[in-house]
């Protein structure tokens, strides 16, 4: 019996991935949208009595919004550049794993953008490596994925996705 030394913890999910066939030692050409970086600015960093309240709500609906339409622009330009799709049924801040039609062998890099559930939709910039084909489901094959290079900033917002879907299944067995 071979016991597994995990760091992170793994949910079962269903998200969109694209992927290209890159080199071991390459940096994702995709990361993120411009600005992604950046600390967002909250509505109580911008109070003053010289901006009206309902003006700072206003800029804020507008950002969010501003915030949905570069995503999902972001998102159908990703098929030009990344010929290849899947999807991602299970993740966590060390790898992943996702269907595939594509016949991979062990061991190729790809570059993968993948996109979180969540609103405004996160784009996702990373160079893994196939560890193993799993299975083949309805056609599809399914692969383990282990990220060789996935900036910090990018391992975070995986690790909240998880932590925020695992929270979802605990109330869901609670209910």
């Amino acid at each position: 019996m071979s016991s597994e030394n995990r760091t992170f913890s793994r949910v079962p999910t269903r998200l969109k991935m694209f992927f290209r066939f890159t080199e071991k030692d390459a940096r994702p050409l995709f990361l993120g949208c411009l600005g992604c970086d950046f600390k967002d600015i909250s509505l109580e960093s911008l109070n003053s009595p010289y901006l009206p309240k309902e003006l700072l709500e206003f800029l804020s609906n507008l950002n969010n919004k501003l915030d949905v339409i570069l995503s999902l622009l972001n998102q159908n330009s990703l098929s030009q550049d990344f010929p290849y799709k899947g999807e991602v049924v299970e993740i966590s801040g060390a790898g992943l794993k996702f269907l595939s039609q594509e016949k991979l062998e062990p061991g190729t890099p790809i570059e993968v953008a993948l996109s979180l559930s969540t609103l405004p939709p996160l784009l996702i910039g990373l160079v893994g490596e196939i560890l193993r084909l799993e299975g083949e489901q309805n056609q599809k094959y399914l692969y383990a994925l282990k990220y060789l290079f996935l900036r910090d900033s990018d391992r975070e917002q995986i690790v909240q996705f998880v932590f925020k879907e695992q929270r979802e299944l605990l109330r869901g067995k609670k209910l």
